[in-house]
Order: C-alpha cells, then sequence, then structure tokens
C-alpha cells in the first residue's frame, strides 16, 4: 500500500471515530437541536378596576431578560364578569393588558369610557389578575429585571415597596399576597385572600373617589392620568411622595360610602344573591327571586319584602299615630298660649309677647316635622314591597331572612378605610362617622 492509500485509510478511520464520539448523540461533531417543543401554559386571570366589560381588549406581550418588550403582541379570551385566558411559555416574564369600560364601584354604573390597566407576570402556577394595584407596580417590576433581578424577586419587592409607600393612605395588609391574585369581589377568586381583596378594593375605590373630585375632565380620564402619573413616579426607586396631594386624598376616603359600594358590587351580578340565599338554606328555592336585600354596616341583609314592607308600614302607622297626638297637643299647647296671651295685660312685656310667638312657631315645625317624617316612612315600606334592594334596615328586626358578613361575597372594605380619619379603620370603630351615633343605629354610618 502506497503512502497515498495509507493516508486516506488514517482519514476515513479518523471521521469514523469522531462520528462514533460525537456526532448526533456524541461528544464531539455536530450537535442536534433539541427536539422538545417549547411548553405553554394556558393562564387565567379576572380585570379588575370593577370587574372590566366582556369587550376589553386583552394584550400579550412577552418581557425579556434585559426588561425589553417584544413588539409582538398577542391576545387573550374574555368571558363573563371579567374573567380572561391566554397561553404563554411556561416560565416566561409577559406583560399582560387589558383596555376596556369597566363596572364602578362606586357609581354602580358600567363607564362609557375605557382604561388600560396592566400587570408583570411570571408564568406559572399562579393567578394573572389584572386590576389597580398591579397597573402601579408594572413599571417598578420591568425597571428593577432591566437592573438584572430574577422576575419573581422583582415582583415581590415592588409590592413591599407599594404597601409602604401608601401607608398615608391605607393601613399596610397583616398578610402576604400577590397582587396577580387579588379581585374585588371575593366569590370571583380564586384561592382567596379575604384580607388583601379588601385592600386592593379600598385602594381602588379610593383612587377613583379621587379622580370623582377633580374640578375638570370625566372620572375615567382623570383616573387613567392618575394611575399612570403614580406608576411612572414609582418606577424609579419604589417611592411616592403623596404629600402634594394628601388632603385631597384624605378627603377622597371620607366621601366615600362603604356600604353603598359594596352593595353596587353585590348586584353587580344577580346570581351572588340567589347562590347566597340558596346557600343559607333559610330560603326555600321558589321564593329566591322575591327576596330583597341590601348592605348595611358591612352586613347583607335579606328579607321577604312583603313581610317586610307589612312590619315596616306598621312601624311607620305607629309613627303617624304618634304625629297625630303630638299635632294635637301641639294645638292644645298653641291654643293655651293664645289664650293666655289675650288674658294678659294690655303693659305685658315685648319680651312675654316674643316669647309665645317663638313657642307658637317652634310647635308648628314640630308638628309639620312629626308628619312628614311618619309620611316618608309610609312610602319608603310601600317603596320595599316591590323592590329587589332595600333602601333602608328594616324597622323590625324579626323579618330578616338572612343576616350575613359582606365577606360571603365581596370584599369588606371597611378593614381599610377609616371615614372619619380618627386612626381607626372602619371595621374597628363603632361610630364610623363620629356623630355620636352607633354605626349599627344610624341610618347614614358614614355621614353621607
Amino acid at each position: 500500500m502506497n503512502k497515498i492509500s495509507i493516508l486516506i485509510v488514517l482519514v476515513i478511520l479518523c471521521y469514523l471515530s469522531a462520528c462514533s464520539e460525537g456526532g448526533i448523540g456524541g461528544t464531539g461533531g455536530i450537535i442536534a437541536p433539541d427536539p422538545s417543543p417549547i411548553s405553554n401554559t394556558t393562564m387565567s386571570g379576572q380585570g379588575n378596576k370593577g370587574p372590566f366589560a366582556n369587550a376589553s381588549i386583552l394584550s400579550i406581550q412577552t418581557v425579556n431578560n434585559d426588561g425589553s418588550v417584544s413588539n409582538v403582541v398577542r391576545n387573550g379570551t374574555f368571558s363573563d364578569l371579567g374573567a380572561f385566558t391566554f397561553s404563554a411559555e411556561a416560565g416566561s416574564t409577559q406583560l399582560v393588558s387589558i383596555n376596556g369600560s369597566f363596572f364602578s364601584e362606586n357609581e354602580g354604573v358600567t363607564t362609557s369610557e375605557s382604561i388600560e390597566l396592566k400587570a408583570v407576570i411570571e408564568v406559572g402556577d399562579s393567578q394573572a389578575n389584572v386590576n389597580v394595584a398591579t397597573h402601579l407596580i408594572h413599571q417598578r417590576i420591568i425597571q428593577l429585571i432591566t437592573d438584572g433581578m430574577a422576575t419573581v424577586t422583582a415582583i415581590n419587592v415592588a409590592e413591599d415597596e407599594l404597601k409602604i409607600a401608601l401607608t398615608n393612605i391605607l393601613p399596610i395588609p397583616s398578610s402576604s399576597f400577590t397582587f396577580t391574585d387579588l379581585v374585588v369581589i371575593n366569590r370571583l377568586g380564586d384561592g382567596m385572600n379575604e384580607e388583601a381583596n379588601a385592600w386592593l378594593l379600598a385602594l381602588s375605590s379610593l383612587l377613583e373617589s379621587y379622580a370623582i373630585q377633580q374640578s375638570s375632565g370625566s372620572t375615567v380620564a382623570n383616573l387613567s392620568l392618575f394611575l399612570d402619573a403614580l406608576s411612572s413616579e414609582f418606577s424609579t426607586a419604589g417611592m411616592l411622595d403623596l404629600n402634594p396631594r394628601l388632603d385631597d386624598l384624605l378627603a377622597a376616603r371620607k366621601s366615600l360610602n362603604p356600604d353603598q359600594i359594596l352593595q353596587n358590587l353585590f348586584f353587580f351580578d344577580s346570581s351572588f344573591k340567589s347562590e347566597l340565599l340558596r346557600e343559607s338554606g333559610a330560603v326555600a328555592e321558589t321564593d329566591i327571586a322575591d327576596f330583597a336585600c341590601g348592605v348595611f354596616a358591612g352586613q347583607i341583609l335579606c328579607v321577604d319584602p312583603i313581610t317586610a314592607a307589612a312590619a315596616e308600614a306598621a312601624a311607620a302607622n305607629t309613627a303617624a299615630e304618634t304625629a297625630s297626638v303630638a299635632e294635637a297637643s301641639a294645638a292644645e299647647a298653641a291654643a293655651a298660649l293664645v289664650t293666655a296671651e289675650a288674658a294678659s295685660s294690655a303693659d305685658a312685656s315685648e319680651a312675654t309677647a316674643i316669647a309665645i310667638s317663638d313657642a307658637q312657631a317652634a310647635l308648628d315645625a314640630a308638628e309639620a316635622a312629626a308628619i312628614q317624617a311618619a309620611m316618608q316612612a309610609l312610602d319608603a315600606a310601600e317603596a320595599d314591597a316591590d323592590d329587589e334592594v332595600l333602601s333602608a334596615p328594616p324597622l323590625q328586626l324579626t323579618v330578616i331572612a338572612l343576616a350575613t358578613s359582606i365577606n360571603n361575597v365581596v370584599a369588606d372594605m371597611n378593614l381599610f378605610i377609616d371615614s372619619d380619619n380618627d386612626g381607626l379603620v372602619n371595621a374597628l370603630d363603632d361610630d364610623d362617622d363620629n356623630d355620636g351615633i352607633k354605626d349599627d343605629e344610624d341610618i347614614t354610618p358614614y355621614g353621607n
């Protein structure tokens, strides 16, 4: 064998050896691509300001390891009550955006204008809820990722920073939680944390109340601008300077009517009332539709409207009888005063005449007020007979078929709202408007 033949044989042997060592599955040579497909995970969540309308637009964008956001926008699917789903690569970081109208818990109606809220999530086992709190921290999370922080760590840091930044207007919750797990209606949550949900509802309602009180612009536009400004300010160092706005924010907090807000959310979907009465076992299935409910001092009260109306009408009749007695007494007193005046001597002092006149006027006013109050009570009783919503607590407690905590349906914002700014949250304060009347005896426990 000549030298050329030997060289060819050696080259062939060397090549074969390399293939057996590396090749496909070996330690050298050409490495084949990993044939395993990318694993996608389906995420679900709720869009909450109040709940977003079904026609809202859900957009998903990947957040890269350097904090940049992909220009590729994907869409998810909305369903009932603000719920949505989307798919993304497991373990990836995603920016979730919702743009649409929403149910205003403060005003009890669905807005005609749209707002956009965002959240940064790591795709995994948790919920992907989007709300006011997630919006306030989404830019901060992206900044921390840009600075080299892992997504989960960045989310935890931003959440803790925001709780501290808001302490001038809301206490820090005692429990730990992730903002993307929160909803304002407990019944729509998964793995619900009632205290954390209450904190979110308090924050959401307070910021909307602030937007409502602005002198110009629509509520939704004002709210959107305010949220974006706070999010931008917070993104730099995880802090907020609320002092320039603090007086207005505290006034907005004081103007909130928690019972009305909780009632608005309770009646957001008719199934909440039906489910609650069904679960109580106190009401026959065939009678559920006839019951009227309302929220008073953080409790849901439900009554048979016919029985309740009869009881309230009886109470109103009693009030009317009392007014009649007062009227007769007033008339007798007035007559007595006139007689006394006529019988007085011609040189009676001017002060005496003025006193008699003032007494007469006071009696007349009392008489009119008593009659008006009795008529209003009768009108209210008649209105409640055909109404699904109780306009006032039943005068006769014996007609209440169900009394339960609002937590069974809606997050109780009273855990975090201090209506009279006295340093006690409503849940720990038995006089939330500081008027000397205990909340359970006060027709307007929050002063509005």
